[in-house]
């Protein structure tokens, strides 16, 4: 009889002890569910904050570039009305590479060029510059002859990609020169038709000023003088 009770006891602990030890599993694989679950919900918040800080630094970043680049245009624009000032009673004969040089040097730009219809009246080219690679270089060449017609009718130009246009005026984002054949060369160009004139004003600066204009200038800092 006592053998029997040891057994059956024996038997109720290892029931017991078995039901126990499903009971610390089942529990144990609960609870590595839920801090599982925890961890990646915390892990996708977190990374979704990350993400949100990244992507609104990103869009400040580039307002910023827009509205500094816009200044940047804005100063080119009044280089070119300047320049319009300073040689408003040359006849186009009458503008030198000196003149532009001269001019060049006061304002500390990387080049001027003028440009007006060529002879047989099928191209636009520079026939005075500060730098000799430009003269004669050629809008039909350089695939913008119909937008330099455009600003010679007096007329705003609609050219895809450029970062300003206004009448008489586009600017265009920072580009490789077409007439610089030995090295690259990239500049930021503003094309300007003087009113009741026949030629076409393009000073433009070296890529390394647009550069140094976005690294130092703030939004909120005027380019202008």
């Amino acid at each position: 009889m006592m053998t029997n009770n040891l057994t059956l006891r024996k038997q109720f602990l290892v029931k017991i002890l078995t039901i126990l030890l499903a009971i610390a599993v089942c529990s144990g694989a609960v609870q590595l569910y839920l801090m599982k679950r925890q961890i990646e919900r915390q892990t996708y918040q977190q990374a979704d904050a990350v993400a949100s800080n990244v992507l609104s630094g990103i869009n400040e970043t580039d307002l910023a570039t827009k509205t500094i680049e816009h200044q940047i245009d804005l100063k080119l624009v009044s280089y070119s009305k300047h320049i319009a000032d300073l040689i408003k009673d040359k006849k186009r004969n009458e503008i030198t590479n000196d003149d532009l040089k001269k001019i060049k040097k006061e304002l500390g730009l990387a080049g001027i060029t003028v440009f007006a219809e060529s002879k047989s009246k099928d191209d636009i080219v520079g026939f005075a510059a500060t730098e000799k690679e430009e003269i004669g270089f050629s809008f039909k060449k350089a695939g913008f002859y119909e937008i330099g017609k455009v600003l010679l009718q007096t007329e705003k130009p609609d050219l895809p990609g450029a970062t300003f246009t206004d009448r008489n005026l586009v600017v265009l984002p920072t580009a490789q020169s077409a007439s610089h054949k030995d090295k690259p060369a990239f500049f930021k160009y503003v094309y300007y038709h003087v009113p009741n004139t026949n030629y076409i004003i393009n000073p433009y600066i070296e890529a390394n000023e647009v550069y140094n204009y976005l690294e130092t200038a703030g939004p909120t800092q005027s380019l202008i003088n």
